[in-house]
């Protein structure tokens, strides 16, 4: 009775060099994320003017559209915990945006950032498998000349402003690669304390599982 006690409780574990899923299930993610679309109609929101106000309405039709498409293709198919992870700050982006601690200047951009995400995201589940990742591979140049030895940094666009969601690939370049979810992305590359010119990457609007992206080096 002990060695099966043991054995159960050995096979709860997590395997070594796995990675704990610590993001919520698909449902409560979807619920959330339910939540924090429809709470910019009932939420204290900071904007510039009435036409930015009304050009959110259009914006809340898109999210609503797109993450329904998200939401349909999940009742059949698994999602993997970093695409879970991707829709989870889509739902704090808003929810910071309802809550009114985003300024006037930004709430609108910050919207049209999830939209499109949520866009692409739909987009890219109109496949065999919705929610595979994508390979992103970066070419660092000057010019037409490929350099090596560069660290490439990355965030979902409308996380820009927050430097603890910035990321790095395993690999300097060039090339080096990494597994994303399908969404809008800004990337860069940086050397030491230099950093090259930031791009926004869009993964998945093509529906390819695969990308290639050039990316400028630091100025010398």
């Amino acid at each position: 009775m002990i060695l099966l006690i043991l054995s159960a409780a050995t096979m709860a574990l997590p395997q070594e060099g796995k990675k704990a899923d610590t993001v919520p299930n698909q449902r409560v993610v979807f619920a959330e994320l339910r939540g924090a679309v429809d709470g910019l109609f009932s939420g204290d929101i900071k904007v510039r003017n009435d036409e930015e106000r009304a050009q959110l309405s259009g914006l809340w039709d898109d999210m609503t559209r797109h993450r329904s498409v998200l939401e349909r293709f999940s009742r059949e198919h698994a999602i993997p915990a970093e695409y879970r992870s991707s829709l989870v700050d889509d739902t704090e982006i808003l929810t910071d945006v309802a809550r009114g601690k985003t300024q006037p200047d930004e709430t609108l951009q910050l919207c049209q950032d999830v939209a499109e995400d949520l866009k692409i995201k739909s987009a890219y589940a109109r496949r065999s498998s919705p929610f595979d990742p994508i390979v992103a591979t970066i070419y660092t140049k000057s010019g037409t000349k490929q350099v090596t030895g560069l660290v490439v940094c990355y965030v979902k666009k409308g996380l820009l402003k927050r430097t603890d969601k910035h990321k790095t690939f395993d690999k300097q370049s060039s090339p080096t690669s990494t597994i994303l979810p399908p969404g809008n992305y800004v990337m860069w590359t940086r050397r030491g304390k230099d950093c090259g010119e930031q791009k926004t990457v869009n993964l998945g609007e093509d529906g390819q599982e695969k990308k290639s992206i050039d990316l400028g080096v630091p100025a010398e």
